[in-house]
C-alpha cells in the first residue's frame, strides 16, 4: 500500500481519501481472517484427500467437501440402524412388559411423520441458505476487491496530487514572477514545434544532399581510378614515343617505307586499300582506259591464311575461281594478285 506523504494542509477529498484507507485497513473483516486462517491451515497430512496437493482450487475443496458430507451421511444412517436394532433388542429381552399399544404407535408415527416434514422444510431452508451465501459471497469478494482497488487507486492519485503540488510550488519558488501566462506557454510550444518541423525538414534536405555527395564522391573515386589506369598507359606510350624519337634509325626507315610503298602502288597501279575487320583486306587497283576494280580477301584469324578471295566492285567481269583455287592450296597471295590483274588487263 503507498504511503502519502503528511502535507501541512490538505484538501476535504483528500481527507475523506486518507479516512477510507485507514478504515479499510484497519477493519476487522470476516472474509480477511478466514482467507488467513485457510491460509494458515496445513493439509499435507491429508494423504487421502486432494487438497494435499492443491488446497487454492476452488473445485479441489468442493469435491472434498461434497465426499465428505456423503461420508457423514452413511454414518449416520448407520449409527440410527444399529441404535434401533439395539432398542428394539433390549425390548424383547427386557422381563417388564414395554406397554405399547396400538395407540402409541399412532402417536409415534404422527411424531415421526411431523419430524420428517420439519427436516425436510430445514433442510430446503438450510440448502437456500447455503445458495445465498454462496451468492453473496461473490458479491462480497467481488466488493470487498473492488474496495481495496479503489482504495490503492485513491492513495496512489493522492500522492501524485500531493507530489504535483510539491512540485509546482518548488517551481514557483524556483521561477518567481512574472511568469508565462497560459496563452503565451501555448504560443511558446507551438512556436517550439514548428521549429523543430522545420528543423525535420532541414535535416531530411541535409541527408539527401548527403547521399547524393556520397554518390558523387564514389563515381569521382571510380573516375579517378579510371584515369590513373589510363595515365599509365599514356606514361608507357609516352616512354616508347620517346625512345622512338631518340632512335635516328626510324626517320630513314619511315623514308624508306614510304617511298616503297609508294613504288610498289605505282608498280602495281593500286589506288587504295582498306581493313573492315581483322581478317579481311580490299584492295582498289587501276586498270586501262579508266576503270577500276576491287579484289576482296579473307584471312582465316588463326593461321592467316588465304580462305577467300573475290572481286566485288569491277568495271571488268572475268572468271577466277580457277585461279583461287590453285593459289589457295599453296597460299600464294602475290602470285593470285598478279595473274587476276593480268587478266583484268587483258580482258579491258
Amino acid at each position: 500500500m503507498v504511503e502519502p506523504t503528511p502535507p501541512t494542509t490538505r484538501a476535504p477529498e483528500l481527507e475523506r481519501a486518507f479516512a477510507l484507507q485507514k478504515e479499510l485497513e484497519t477493519a476487522d473483516l470476516t472474509i480477511i481472517d478466514l482467507k488467513n486462517q485457510f491460509k494458515q491451515k496445513d493439509f499435507s497430512g491429508l494423504t487421502d484427500s486432494a487438497l494435499s496437493s492443491n488446497p487454492s482450487n476452488p473445485l479441489i475443496v468442493a469435491a472434498d467437501v461434497q465426499a465428505q458430507q456423503s461420508f457423514l451421511r452413511k454414518l449416520k444412517f448407520h449409527y440410527m440402524e444399529q441404535h434401533a436394532k439395539d432398542k428394539y433388542v433390549k425390548i424383547l429381552v427386557s422381563p417388564d412388559e414395554p406397554g405399547i399399544d396400538a395407540e402409541d404407535n399412532e402417536q409415534l408415527k404422527s411424531l415421526n411423520t411431523e419430524r420428517k416434514r420439519l427436516l425436510k422444510e430445514q433442510k430446503v431452508l438450510l440448502a437456500e441458505t447455503y445458495e445465498k451465501i454462496r451468492q453473496q459471497s461473490l458479491q462480497v469478494d467481488k466488493a470487498y476487491e473492488h474496495a481495496e482497488s479503489s482504495t490503492k487507486e485513491a492513495a496512489t492519485l493522492t500522492q501524485q496530487i500531493l507530489d504535483a503540488k510539491l512540485a509546482l510550488t518548488r517551481l514557483r519558488a524556483a521561477y518567481p514572477s512574472p511568469r508565462l501566462t497560459a496563452s503565451e506557454a501555448i504560443a511558446l510550444a507551438d512556436k517550439q514545434c514548428d521549429d523543430m518541423a522545420q528543423a525535420q525538414e532541414k535535416l531530411a534536405e541535409l541527408t539527401t544532399e548527403v547521399e547524393q555527395l556520397k554518390t558523387n564522391v564514389k563515381n569521382g573515386v571510380k573516375e579517378v581510378e579510371r584515369l590513373k589506369v589510363e595515365r599509365a598507359a599514356k606514361e608507357e606510350e609516352l616512354k616508347r614515343t620517346r625512345k622512338l624519337e631518340e632512335d635516328n634509325r626510324w626517320p630513314a626507315l619511315n623514308d624508306w617505307y614510304q617511298a616503297a610503298v609508294s613504288l610498289h602502288k605505282s608498280l602495281l597501279c593500286l589506288e587504295d586499300f582498306a581493313t573492315p575487320t581483322d581478317n579481311e583486306l580490299r584492295l582498289t587497283y587501276s586498270l586501262p582506259k579508266g576503270l577500276k576494280t576491287t579484289i576482296q580477301l579473307i584471312f582465316q584469324p588463326g593461321t592467316r591464311e588465304l580462305e577467300v578471295c573475290r572481286i566485288i566492285d569491277s568495271d571488268v567481269t572475268i572468271d577466277i575461281e580457277e585461279l583461287v583455287f590453285e593459289h589457295t592450296q599453296s597460299n600464294d597471295v602475290p602470285g593470285l594478285i598478279r595473274n587476276i590483274l593480268a587478266r583484268l588487263r587483258a580482258e579491258s
